[in-house]
């Protein structure tokens, strides 16, 4: 479990993050990340009920995501608040479906730290 400092509450933080952040969309979710002055990142996750009418399903998703967060704490860069906007598709993904684009995604939007870059030469091979 992703420990409370890590988790972004509030519906101020969450506005503050929608109205400034960057944003990066994927066929499974959305990023949306902002710096913030804290020593660590924070992260948010949202899914609607459109996604799934089942709460076990969209709470099943949610400790996916939430866990991909915390075995990788240490590859994302200190001082962001992030948040996570699943679309349809999750449903039916893997975890590692899901870890692999969340990962890529942070490294499109440079708040991956220490992962190996996916572009150039060795990335067409």
């Amino acid at each position: 479990m992703l420990a409370k400092k890590y988790c972004l509450k509030g519906k101020a933080n969450f506005e503050k993050v929608f109205k400034q952040g960057n944003k990066c969309f994927v066929e499974l979710f959305g990023i949306k990340i902002l710096k913030n002055d804290l020593d660590y990142p924070r992260f948010g996750i949202i899914i609607s009920g459109k996604i799934s009418k089942k709460a076990v399903v969209r709470n099943k998703v949610r400790r996916r995501i939430s866990e991909i967060f915390r075995l990788n704490l240490k590859n994302f860069r200190s001082g962001f608040d992030v948040i996570i906007i699943c679309r349809q598709p999750i449903i039916k993904a893997s975890y590692q479906d899901i870890e692999k684009e969340i990962l890529n995604s942070a490294k499109r939007l440079k708040l991956a730290k220490g992962l190996p870059s996916s572009t150039g030469r060795a990335a067409a091979l």
